[in-house]
C-alpha cells in the first residue's frame, strides 16, 4: 500500500515537473498580459496544481465522472461575461486540454508501473 502511495505521488509530481515550464510557455503565448502579474502567476499555479491532483486522484480511484465535474467546474468559471477580461478563452482551452493530458499520461504511468511490480 506504502509503495503504490509512494508510485502514485512520484508519478504525480514527475507530471507537475513537466506541467509548471508547460504553462509557463502557454502563458507567454496565450496570455501575455499575465506575466508580470506575479500574484496571479502564484494563483494559477496552485490552482492548475490542485486541479491536477483531483483529477488524478479521481482517475486513480476509478471515479471517471470526475472528467465531468473538471468540466463542469471550468465552464461555471468562465460563464461571466467579461469583455475586458485580457485573457482569452484559448489561453484557458489550451491550459486545460494540457492539463487534462498530463493528467491522463500520469495515470498511465501510473498503472504501466504497478503492473509491472
Amino acid at each position: 500500500m506504502i509503495t503504490t502511495a509512494l508510485i502514485a505521488l512520484g508519478c504525480l509530481a514527475i507530471g507537475e515537473l513537466i506541467a509548471i515550464p508547460a504553462f509557463a510557455r502557454i502563458r507567454q503565448i496565450y496570455a501575455p498580459k499575465l506575466q508580470g502579474e506575479r500574484s496571479q502567476r502564484h494563483v494559477a499555479l496552485t490552482k492548475g496544481v490542485l486541479e491536477r491532483t483531483v483529477l488524478f486522484l479521481g482517475l486513480l480511484l476509478n471515479f471517471a465522472v470526475i472528467l465531468a465535474a473538471f468540466g463542469a467546474f471550468k465552464l461555471g468559471t468562465r460563464l461571466k461575461d467579461d469583455t475586458t477580461d485580457p485573457v482569452s478563452n484559448d489561453y484557458f482551452l489550451v491550459g486545460n486540454m494540457a492539463s487534462l493530458l498530463i493528467v491522463l499520461i500520469d495515470v498511465v504511468i501510473f498503472r504501466w508501473v504497478s503492473v509491472s511490480l
